[in-house]
């Protein structure tokens, strides 16, 4: 009993901290309705250019009784961000292989969430997304933003659906990965 009582005293003396190791989880689908298959034969690779692998700290919630630290790895978002995204065109007819000439070197970056409103527990997310075909002239790099009512990896996991509709209705990337007839 003695070692109970000792132990909420230390903790309460100390405070609390709550890590969360976020992962990307479930990215919501890309309705066919919203983004139709495309037309014409499209071949692509996709690599995670995403070197860093390590956990790293996304954000810290100071409170009273402790902090809120959300903590992940960026390779392995960017791979989340993959994933889907080679869902997504394959549902859209496009070939997803490593064989193809086409290779989309993926990269997010400057990730992380943000409690904005601690009464509604309304998170904002952001992350920097560079995606850059390989041997052409396609580049792109934006910063995407969303606001979520759900929990951090929820409004993260947004960030990622609304980069990936952003890329697959790309007229300049769609252009890039038709298959060449030889």
């Amino acid at each position: 009993m003695k070692k109970f009582v000792l132990f909420f005293v230390l903790l309460a003396l100390c405070g609390c901290a709550t890590i969360n190791i976020t992962k990307p989880g479930r990215i919501t689908d890309v309705s066919l309705a919203e983004i139709a298959a495309y037309s014409g034969s499209m071949s692509i690779q996709l690599i995670n250019n995403q070197p860093d692998d390590s956990v790293i700290t996304f954000n810290t919630v100071k409170l009273n009784m402790g902090d809120i630290i959300t903590k992940g790895s960026m390779r392995q978002w960017t791979q989340g961000f993959i994933d889907k995204l080679s869902g997504e065109l394959q549902k859209r007819g496009v070939k997803v292989s490593a064989d193809s000439p086409n290779i989309l070197l993926v990269k997010i970056s400057d990730f992380g969430p943000e409690i904005k409103d601690m009464a509604h527990f309304t998170s904002e997310a952001q992350a920097r997304i560079l995606v850059e075909l390989k041997g052409s002239d396609y580049k792109k790099e934006w910063v995407q933003k969303d606001v979520s009512g759900w929990k951090y990896p929820r409004a993260l996991e947004n960030v990622l659906w609304q980069g990936i509709k952003k890329l697959l209705s790309d007229k300049d990337f769609l252009a890039k990965l038709a298959v060449k007839e030889q």
